[in-house]
């Protein structure tokens, strides 16, 4: 409900039944390449979400909604994982651990470890 009155442009009924319709469940686990906390003091730089295909995320990507972590540092970033952020992006929604304002960017490991 404080959700809803916060945001009320956005669509609740019909957005609720896309992310409930299978799309976040049908994503694949990502592969874990090295620790969180192996990544997170690794060596960085920030590439376009086309770009960061098959390299390994130094942050955490939160889209919301619904608000739950798709990626966690140490992670590989597969096809599936930025088109269904840019699913989320096409629908209105936001998403938490880009590099820019516009969410364009992330941070990925310059080398695996």
């Amino acid at each position: 409900y404080a959700v809803r009155s916060v945001v009320p442009e956005w669509d609740w009924e019909v957005n609720q039944q896309r992310w409930a319709g299978g799309s976040w469940s049908s994503l694949p686990i990502p592969e874990l390449a090295c620790s969180p906390q192996t990544a997170f003091y690794a060596a960085k730089e920030t590439v376009s979400w086309q770009q960061a295909r098959d390299r390994i995320s130094a942050v955490s990507v939160c889209p919301y909604p619904p608000g739950i972590p798709l990626l966690i540092p140490g992670e590989v970033i597969s096809t599936e994982a930025i088109s269904y952020l840019q699913q989320v992006q096409g629908s209105g929604g936001s998403i938490v651990g880009c590099s820019d304002a516009h969410q364009q960017t992330i941070e990925v490991l310059t080398a695996a470890p």
